[in-house]
This record gives structure tokens, sequence and C-alpha cells, in this order.
């Protein structure tokens, strides 16, 4: 698949590049989301009981100040799960992924049940082939719709 200038293997790494915010169209992480969770109305990968609409947006933007320096300690302090970071930018890098986010995403072939704070992470589970799902029927069209879109959103 090819986009804004960029060539894509596979969902996955559409996903991912859209979750890094750096392509030409604009789109980031909390875009995607809100993109997915808008189409998804049935809820065949998203789920309802963690999406948490305040105006649109399900998810919440986390950062940091020079406050999160320890000075005795020499480094930067993630306030929501203690990991330290020798720089400030690299505790925001932290704070911007997807690490403190709520499990959204969801993989519902047959037993598998596993959930996922970004959609690139449930992109590579389904196309790792592990559960099965890529053979499911809903799944097939899901993915089919999400590939799709997503050649739309990058070009």
């Amino acid at each position: 698949m090819r986009g804004c200038g960029q060539y894509f293997i596979s969902l996955a790494a559409v996903a991912l590049h859209l979750e890094a915010g750096s392509c030409t169209s604009g789109m980031d992480r909390y875009a995607l989301d809100r993109l997915i969770q808008k189409y998804d109305k049935n809820h065949l990968i998203t789920d309802p009981s963690r999406l948490i609409t305040n105006g649109g947006s399900t998810t919440t933007r986390y950062y940091a100040t020079e406050m999160a320096y320890n000075e005795y300690y020499d480094f930067y302090e993630c306030y929501l799960c203690d990991q330290t970071f020798r720089s400030l930018s690299g505790l925001n890098q932290h704070l911007g992924s997807a690490k403190h986010q709520q499990e959204v995403y969801v993989c519902r072939f047959t037993s598998c049940g596993v959930r996922f704070r970004a959609l690139s992470a449930l992109c590579q589970h389904i196309e790792s082939g592990k559960c099965g799902a890529l053979r499911g029927t809903p799944y097939k069209s899901v993915m089919g719709g999400l590939m799709d879109g997503m050649k739309r959103l990058t070009v």
C-alpha cells in the first residue's frame, strides 16, 4: 500500500505510521482512535465499556514539565507509573504513547479476547495469525474496510 510518499506492507504498518503523528495528512493516534470509534458502530474491534466520550475525545493527553525532574536522583519521573527518563523529551514521548491509555481495542475472535491500547497493536495481533481472526469473515470485512479507509487517509 502506498501513501504520503511511503509504502506500507500491512495495515499494522499504516496504523503505526498514523499513530506516530508524523504523516503529512496530519493524522495522529488520537484522531485515528476517534475515527475508528466513530465507524465501528457494531463494536467489532472496540469495547464500548472502555470508550470515554468527553466531547468526542476518547483519550487523555498527558505531558510533563520540569516539575517531573528529581534533582536528587538526576532523572525525570513519570507521575503515572514511576518509570524514569534521562530527559524531559523522553518522558513526554513516553506520556504521548498509548502506555497509559484505556485498552479500547479487543480481538473478539472466538475465545481470544485480548485487549489493546492501540489500533496498530490489534492489527499486529490479527496479522500474526495467532488466534485465527484473519480467517474469520467479520474480521476480513472490518480489516478490509480499515485498509481501504487508511489508503484514503495516507494518500
